[in-house]
């Protein structure tokens, strides 16, 4: 039922990015980029019929996740 409750799956893509700095005898900065992709699945529940089920929560599961290292590296100055 369209915004009252159903099942859904999603494709989730994310990006995430870190930083290191080091200062000592060799300055240096690192870098990571990771990318990935995450599906979930489960069931929503909304509007009246979630007040009507005392406010049930909706149920969310990730059953696939994929994730790649899109670039990295050291800066030594």
């Amino acid at each position: 039922m369209y915004y009252v409750a159903g099942p859904f799956v999603r494709l989730t893509p994310w990006i995430e990015a870190q930083t290191s700095a080091s200062v000592g005898s060799s300055n240096q900065v690192g870098y990571s980029i990771t990318g990935g992709l995450t599906a979930s699945g489960g069931v929503q529940t909304a509007g009246w019929l979630q007040g009507l089920c005392g406010g049930i929560p909706s149920i969310s599961y990730d059953f696939w996740s994929w994730q790649k290292t899109l670039a990295s590296g050291t800066y030594t100055f």
